[in-house]
């Protein structure tokens, strides 16, 4: 298994020291189980609760057709 060193501020390191003492676990099992986590979860659920929460978004093709036609443009010199 490979090391990685993480350089943290002192008050997040005792957040994490405390907090895989509550947990009963080491603080290096204990981030690797965040980070494992966090990998595994998919969208976070803030993102799956946004989807379809506007119910009258236009898709791309009618927000494409509303643009009009394109400007003409100048010529470079």
């Amino acid at each position: 298994m490979p090391n990685i060193t993480v350089y943290l501020p002192d008050e997040v390191a005792e957040v994490a020291r405390r907090q895989a003492k509550r947990e009963r676990t080491t603080v290096s099992r204990w981030v690797a189980g965040l980070i494992t986590k966090y990998t595994n979860s998919g969208p976070r659920p803030g993102v799956l609760a946004a989807i379809g929460a506007i119910p009258d978004f236009p898709s791309i093709e009618e927000l494409r057709s509303s643009y009009g036609e394109d400007a003409p443009r100048e010529e470079l010199k």
